[in-house]
C-alpha cells in the first residue's frame, strides 16, 4: 500500500505542475507610439520594408539616431531617415550627448545642428516649438 501511495501523490504531484504550467495568463503586450533605431539595428540602414511593417502594424513614428559626442555621424541615420519617411511615419533625430561642461554641451549641439541637414532634415520645413521658433523636421 505504501508503494501506491506513492505512486498516487506521485502522478498527483505531475497533474498539478502540468495545469499550472497550461494556464499562464499572458499579460496584455505594452503599445508601442515610436520605435528607436541607429546604426546597432543594421549599420546600412534598415530596409523600406522593415518601416512598412512596423507603420502597417501601428507604429506611426520613428526617432533615428543621427550623432554622437562631437565628431560621431550615425552612417545609417540618412537611409534610415528616407525609408522610415517613404513609408509614411513621423521621422525625428536624436543626438547621443557625452558632454561634461557647458562649454562641451554647445559645441555638440552645434555639431547636431550641422549633421541633421547632412542627413535629410530640413530647417526650412520646421516645426513651431513651444517657444514659437522653428526647428528641423525631416
Amino acid at each position: 500500500m505504501n508503494r501506491l501511495s506513492k505512486t498516487i501523490g506521485a502522478l498527483t504531484l505531475s497533474a498539478g505542475l502540468a495545469f499550472s504550467f497550461g494556464s499562464v495568463s499572458h499579460a496584455t503586450a505594452p503599445s508601442v507610439d515610436f520605435i528607436d533605431v541607429s546604426h546597432h539595428n543594421s549599420e546600412l540602414g534598415l530596409p523600406l520594408s522593415f518601416y512598412q511593417t512596423m507603420k502597417a502594424g501601428g507604429i506611426n513614428a520613428v526617432v533615428v539616431k543621427v550623432s554622437d559626442g562631437q565628431s560621431y555621424v550615425d552612417p545609417a541615420a540618412s537611409v534610415n531617415i528616407a525609408n522610415a519617411k517613404q513609408a509614411g511615419m513621423a521621422v525625428h533625430a536624436y543626438h547621443y550627448a557625452r558632454f561634461k561642461s557647458t562649454v562641451q554641451a554647445k559645441a555638440e549641439a552645434k555639431w547636431f545642428d550641422k549633421k541633421l541637414k547632412l542627413v535629410g532634415f530640413d530647417k526650412k520645413k520646421g516645426w513651431p516649438g513651444r517657444c514659437g521658433r522653428r526647428g528641423w523636421l525631416a
